[in-house]
């Protein structure tokens, strides 16, 4: 009896191994057919599931390490994995030399990362496309060393779970008072087609939080990629990129509807989107003149900006390329004209660009675009950075990118330039004795005032001391932060006020406020 249970458990113990194993090459069979698909980001999600059982495997290896470079994960695990298969016995890739100096690169290792390009560079003869890679890519480490000596006083603030997501969640869009955002995320996944879906997502801000961001609407959001790229100036119309059958890489847009519902997405018109590629899109203020980017002939590069104005009949006129030196030999892309249509900002993968997509700004002076400028690092990074959206104040600013700290790929951030000050709050208005409905001026009984402000955020140390007029007239200006104001008089009872100044886009400066004290 003994002998049939140990022959009944060892045949149960194979059985598993054997399914175990099965199941893995199941994946990573899948992995590969999505490898070759170029469909890298659900391949490095399968491949990380069976590295364990082939971490000595060059070619398992060198998928991984490829698929890093290939998604909004964080490259630089690419490195273990390419050394790795760099240094096994009798393997040979192709790039690889080339695929390491890139994860060097993400690593901000310059130097080594210029190393193994030359290295690449010597192996064999390259091609006149090769060459042209390789001096951008070298040209890219320079520009790269040069900004992150010099980097920026910003801090960014990750939007949380509330905004974000495991998967990318980019390119995002704010109203200018930051109430408002738009943003496109690849949170969707299609089992049938072993494919991530990008969509547009919505969140509003109350009391000084981002709220759980929701899909735009089924209109917009269906299974076929679409990426909000630029919203008017109070979030009712958007600008989306749509990838379809029938519209691939166009540009359509959604208005709101009476009920507040985001319409349908509709084709923006012919002399807009061509039989080539449009991307990033950007409508004034005035909502009289779109500018965008495609890569139609005829342009300085691949992706330029255009420029189009709106006809009578409302539809757009005959574009107009923006020219040098905004548009280079590379791709400019995801354009963003502010509010009074004299700065634009927008990406580039040319210009002093450290690394794929860097964002630019370019001034609109005398009746010509300005020579664009960097926004610098760590706006931009190594990564791809696609556009940057700013409050009116320009004190705050919302961009994507990738940080370990994150919560998966692209994540959403809010970024604060501290170099530009706050904006102070100013509240005025009258101190009287009784209250709202019954009150007389502090003249009628002690005009004797002391008021008193205390930082909380400091140990409640004293901030200002304020004297009212005669007839009880004040103004105080407060900096974004938690206050205490109090006030003293020998002929009233004590007032205290708590303050909370948010250090954000102010929706108004100017607070209009009486105080009303009590008599002892």
């Amino acid at each position: 009896m003994k002998r049939i249970i140990y022959s009944f458990s060892t045949l149960f113990f194979i059985l598993v191994i054997s399914f175990s194993s099965y199941s893995q090459a199941e994946v990573l069979g899948d992995a590969d057919s999505n490898f070759e698909d170029e469909n890298y980001e659900v391949a490095l999600k399968q491949y990380l599931k069976v590295i364990k059982k082939y971490k000595d495997d060059p070619k398992v290896n060198y998928r991984v390490g490829f698929c890093y470079l290939k998604t909004n994960y964080a490259k630089v695990n690419a490195l273990p994995y390419l050394l790795f298969a760099d240094s096994a016995k009798g393997s040979s890739f192709e790039s690889i030399q080339f695929d390491i100096a890139q994860a060097y690169f993400y690593r901000h290792d310059f130097d080594k990362a210029n190393e193994f390009a030359k290295k690449y560079l010597g192996l064999k003869t390259r091609n006149s496309e090769q060459l042209t890679q390789l001096d951008r890519f070298m040209e890219m480490c320079s520009n790269a060393k040069a900004l992150v000596s010099k980097p920026l006083k910003v801090t960014f603030v990750n939007l949380g779970e509330s905004v974000n997501s495991p998967q990318d969640d980019y390119i995002p869009f704010i109203t200018e008072d930051e109430t408002f955002m738009v943003f496109s995320s690849a949170r969707k996944y299609n089992n049938e087609y072993q494919q991530f879906i990008r969509g547009v997502y919505t969140s509003n801000k109350v009391d000084g939080s981002w709220q759980k961001a929701k899909s735009i609407s089924s209109k917009i959001n269906t299974d076929e990629n679409a990426e909000a790229v630029g919203i008017n100036k109070d979030g009712s119309l958007i600008l989306a990129h749509v990838d379809r059958l029938s519209a691939p890489n166009e540009i359509y847009f959604s208005q709101k509807n009476k009920s507040g519902s985001y319409l349908e997405l509709a084709d923006i018109g012919k002399n807009i989107n061509s039989k080539f590629g449009e991307a990033g899109a950007s409508i004034s203020q005035s909502g009289d003149t779109l500018f965008f980017s495609s890569d139609r002939p005829g342009g300085i590069g691949g992706f330029d900006i255009y420029y189009s104005i709106q006809l009578p009949d409302g539809t757009w006129g005959i574009p107009f390329n923006l020219g040098e030196p905004v548009n280079t030999a590379n791709d400019e892309n995801y354009p963003y004209i502010t509010a009074e249509g004299t700065t634009l900002y927008f990406s580039s993968t040319g210009h002093n660009s450290m690394g794929g997509y860097d964002v630019f700004r370019s001034r609109l002076v005398e009746e010509k675009w300005a020579e664009p400028k960097n926004l610098g690092y760590p706006i931009n990074d190594t990564y791809d950075n696609f556009n940057i959206a700013l409050t009116s104040n320009a004190r705050y600013g919302y961009i994507s990118k990738l940080e370990t700290t994150g919560l998966g790929g692209l994540d959403v951030y809010r970024v604060i330039f501290n170099d530009i000050p706050k904006t102070n709050i100013i509240y005025t208005g009258k101190i009287l004795v009784g209250d709202s409905l019954s009150f007389v001026p502090i003249n009628k009984v002690d005009s004797v005032l002391t008021i008193k402000v205390y930082n909380k955020d400091k140990n409640n140390e004293v901030f200002a001391t304020y004297q009212p007029s005669k007839t009880g007239k004040y103004t105080i200006a407060l900096p974004p932060g938690n206050w205490d104001l109090e006030i003293e008089g020998k002929a009233y009872l004590p007032y205290k006020k708590e303050i909370i100044i948010r250090d954000e886009q102010p929706i108004q400066v100017l607070v209009p406020r009486n105080i009303y004290l009590k008599k002892k």
